[in-house]
């Protein structure tokens, strides 16, 4: 599996080989393990609510969820914050990534 991960902290980066397995939950408890994912086109970023070049590309990034709705893309978004923040945060900015709280142990 190749992964290709965009993101205003770390630069455009793709990654392959072994698959780096996780198993985690959306802002919304939904469980998501990479796993299943295998087969489609998965799109990571990694962001979080008060980096300024995180929120300016948002837009971009929803046009892009936008252009691929008909296609077997999953756009996960690995957000360092805690769920309280996020969902002030995307009250006033929505994101169409599926959003993961809490992810820096995933970063890691």
């Amino acid at each position: 599996m190749a992964i290709e991960c965009r993101s205003s902290l770390f630069g455009k980066r793709r990654f392959s080989g072994a698959d780096p397995d996780f198993a985690i939950e959306d802002l919304d408890r939904n469980p998501i393990k990479l796993v299943v994912l295998r087969g489609k086109h998965v799109v990571l970023n990694f962001w979080f609510v008060n980096c300024k070049p995180c929120v300016i590309e948002i837009p971009e990034l929803n046009h892009l969820v936008e252009r691929h709705q008909d296609q077997e893309v999953v756009f996960l978004a690995f957000a360092l914050d805690k769920n309280k923040k996020l969902i002030e945060f995307l009250a006033e900015h929505p994101f169409q990534y599926t959003i993961i709280p809490k992810a820096q142990k995933v970063v890691e």
